[in-house]
């Protein structure tokens, strides 16, 4: 919850989309890209392990491992410390 509504872009890709959210279940990680239905993507990871990247004390982005060694990278367009993120320095 911490990077919702962050626009990110995935693996590099042109476009950022809005983080709704990502929801863990039975070894499954779905990650929620966009607003509203007409402009939605869903990513599905059998993962294994999330890291969030910081590079000078900012969030970065996020890496999802799948169980086959796969990395989905998600890259916050907009990078902060993570202190700033609630609006509390």
């Amino acid at each position: 919850m911490q990077h919702d509504h962050w626009l990110v872009r995935v693996d590099g890709e042109k476009d950022a989309m809005p983080l709704e959210g990502v929801t863990v279940r039975d070894g499954l990680i779905v990650v929620h890209l966009g607003a509203d239905i007409s402009h939605h993507r869903r990513i599905t990871i059998d993962g294994a392990r999330v890291t969030v990247e910081q590079a000078g004390g900012f969030d970065q982005g996020v890496n999802i491992e799948s169980n086959d060694g796969h990395t989905t990278k998600l890259r916050f367009r907009s990078p902060m410390p993570p202190e700033l993120v609630d609006g509390i320095p």
